[in-house]
């Protein structure tokens, strides 16, 4: 056993006493509260954990709520017992959850370190959103997210059941919103009611999402009267900003949305009900003379006036319903209700607008997990680190060598969030609170099959960020135990990553002569693959393209690109392996100059490129010559072509990178010096 426990996230308080003893597996003695929750979730784990004692004081109600007691504490003394303090069931849960991370399981007991844990999460918002609309994901794979969730003490799950593509919720109402514009799939009644329930089960609250007034091709093609533009619809299959919108000025809308949304408040009990309100393209609005004559008979200047009357009787309607409202940050204006909570997807301007005006905040900016970044990336953005913290790490994306074959679109994102207005708080109004975070998974390129790889590789990063202290920020830490939780995650819930990698190399025909070039790949960054090259290029430029994307809701997902990892954590150790510290100072030891010499032949050994599995072989053949130049640094010397060489193996190749890149341009660099 490490002489550090393999926990993640990090406790507030840890002291390991030092040694270990072993615990048999047994019976729980209560001392407390057993509640028919508790008692479930210890049957669930029983193969991971020891005999204990656990003192639950009070037993909770149905469902967790925000701002819930989750605290604890965790007693491992010399002798083997092992006793688990809690003043509410939510804490005993989360207690549970680093004893599982704790133990080692035997055949017949569990090794525990000598320990007392005393711990409470630093947020009571710390989320995961999956987008379950543009590919839909079976019930089950949301159960099985809902078990990892509550491995690294995550507590809300945001579904987001609707957009352009898809309609996943089971409206009696409007049964042609589900029926058509969701193609037929979507969740019945009873899947979401024991997904709730489930979720309640492991201390997790579900906040459904129903996208308006944009993202709703899929509910127009269903029922276009609702709509501002008479123009027939289908579900979308292609992505991006779509023009079709809600008609805001169309007072038969206001009671369809009333029953909609009372129909969702009936499965989902959560007090925060997400209404979407996110990039409205505006032209149907623009190009309405209903509408138009709507705007000047109320005063409303422009199309951002009108979202925000739209928000604000749609508020008005879901306070009724008994729900707050959260929404993401374009819905931020000072007419709207301080009981409305921001999700802040636009960068640090976008939270600080929206605390300035009053509003309680989410922060999503730093955890897109779909943008296929490593974990240091979101692990440092802190989700109260000041105005000039946050920027200069959304600046510091910019020079990331990591990210160098997508830096022009990371300059267009920071202009697309520098458009987002600051404004004084209205008068009378104190600024609002950071809740906490989210981590978003949109699934455009993601299918039910990919979900788990697209999100464990790195979530456990974020989760520990929401959770634990400011000051835990050592990355290299944070990534020894990212492995060990994320390789443990099978023990607790159906995500299993190395199975899963094993079995999609194999189904690709890639055979593991090919693992070392394999260990230095990794999907493109940002949104290079879903954009594309024409679309990319267009936006930096200052356009969007609404066609000539490379993927749609059809394209299948089954290439090499699809099943790597968003983050190679054999690369980082290579990487780690040619860069051991000695970079810096320039003098490098025979031994480390011995391991380069070893890799190198390692790459050079690769079997010729023509014989490479489709995609494979002009990235073999780049391998291999960097095999080339690598033995030659480890002589010593730097050849004559090695920027050449260098070059020649940038940039991407069937959305692939070779990550070893940057680290071996530092040492030319230190070599030549």
């Amino acid at each position: 056993m490490h002489s550090e426990p393999q926990l993640m996230p990090w406790p507030r308080q840890v002291a390991v006493a030092g040694g270990a003893v072993r615990v048999a597996r047994g019976d729980v003695t209560w001392l407390g509260t057993d509640s028919p929750r508790l008692l479930a979730e210890v049957d669930r784990l029983q193969p991971q954990l020891p005999a204990l004692s656990i003192d639950c004081a009070t037993a909770a109600p149905a469902y967790p709520q925000l701002g819930d007691e989750e605290g604890y504490r965790l007693d491992v003394d010399a002798k083997g017992a092992v006793r688990l303090v809690a003043p509410t069931e939510w804490g005993v849960l989360r207690g549970l959850a680093t004893l599982v991370q704790l133990g080692r399981p035997g055949a017949q007991d569990i090794e525990l370190p000598v320990a007392v844990i005393e711990d409470a999460p630093r947020f009571p918002w710390r989320g995961l959103m999956v987008d379950v609309a543009r590919h839909f994901m079976p019930i089950d794979t949301l159960h099985r997210t809902l078990e990892a969730m509550a491995f690294v003490k995550l507590n809300v799950l945001h579904l987001h059941l609707t957009d352009d593509q898809g309609f996943r919720f089971p409206s009696s109402a409007y049964p042609k919103l589900p029926e058509i514009g969701g193609r037929g799939e979507f969740y019945r009644i009873p899947e979401l009611e024991g997904l709730v329930a489930r979720a309640a089960g492991l201390g997790i609250r579900v906040i459904p999402e129903i996208d308006v007034p944009g993202h709703v091709t899929s509910w127009l093609t269903a029922y276009p009267e609702f709509a501002s533009r008479d123009t027939p619809l289908q579900p979308s299959e292609r992505f991006g900003v779509h023009e079709a919108a809600l008609d805001p000025a169309n007072e038969f809308l206001y009671p369809a949305l009333e029953t909609l949304f009372r129909e969702v408040a009936a499965i989902f009990p959560d007090a925060f009900l997400h209404i979407g309100g996110d990039e409205v393209e505006g032209s149907w609005w623009r190009d309405s003379l209903p509408i138009r004559r709507f705007m000047n008979k109320q005063a409303i200047p422009d199309n951002a006036g009108l979202h925000a009357h739209f928000n604000q009787r749609l508020s008005k309607q879901l306070r009724w319903l008994r729900r707050r409202v959260i929404a993401w940050d374009e819905v931020i204006d000072s007419s709207l209700s301080d009981r409305v909570v921001i999700q802040s997807w636009r960068g640090a301007r976008s939270r600080d607008r929206a605390l300035q005006q009053g509003f309680d905040c989410v922060f999503s900016a730093g955890y897109y997990l779909d943008l296929f970044y490593p974990a240091d990336i979101h692990y440092g953005f802190d989700p109260e680190a000041t105005s000039e913290a946050l920027d200069a790490t959304e600046r510091a994306l910019i020079e990331d060598p990591r990210l160098t074959h997508v830096r022009k679109g990371l300059q267009w994102s920071r202009r697309f969030a520098e458009k987002t207005r600051n404004g004084a708080p209205p008068r009378g109004r104190d600024p609002g609170r950071v809740l906490g975070g989210e981590a978003c998974i949109w699934t455009e390129l993601v299918t039910d099959e990919l979900l788990d790889q697209r999100i464990w590789s790195r979530l456990p990063a974020i989760a520990e960020r929401l959770w634990s202290a400011a000051d835990v920020t050592d990355c290299d830490d944070m990534y020894r135990r990212l492995e060990t939780v994320a390789g443990r995650l099978s023990d607790v819930s159906g995500v299993d990553l190395a199975s899963f990698q094993r079995k999609a190399l194999a189904r690709l025909g890639i055979d593991p002569v090919w693992t070392p070039l394999l260990d230095v790949l990794e999907p493109v960054k940002w949104y290079a693959r879903l954009l594309g090259e024409a679309a990319l290029a267009a936006r930096v430029d200052g356009h969007e393209l609404a066609e000539g994307r490379p993927y749609t809701t059809t394209t299948p997902l089954d290439r090499l690109v699809d099943v790597l990892p968003p983050e190679n954590l054999r690369g980082r150790a290579i990487n780690r392996q040619l860069d051991s510290g000695e970079l810096r100072s320039g003098e490098f030891r025979s031994g480390t100059m011995d391991s380069w010499a070893e890799l190198a032949r390692t790459w050079q050994d690769l079997p010729a490129g023509e014989l490479a599995p489709a995609e494979l072989g002009p990235l073999a053949e780049r391998l291999r010559a960097l095999g080339v130049l690598l033995e030659k640094l480890s002589g010593g010397s730097v050849p004559e072509d090695a920027r050449a060489t260098l070059e020649a193996a940038s940039g991407t190749h069937a959305e692939l990178y070779i990550v070893v890149l940057p680290t071996l341009q530092r040492l030319v660099d230190a070599l030549n010096a």
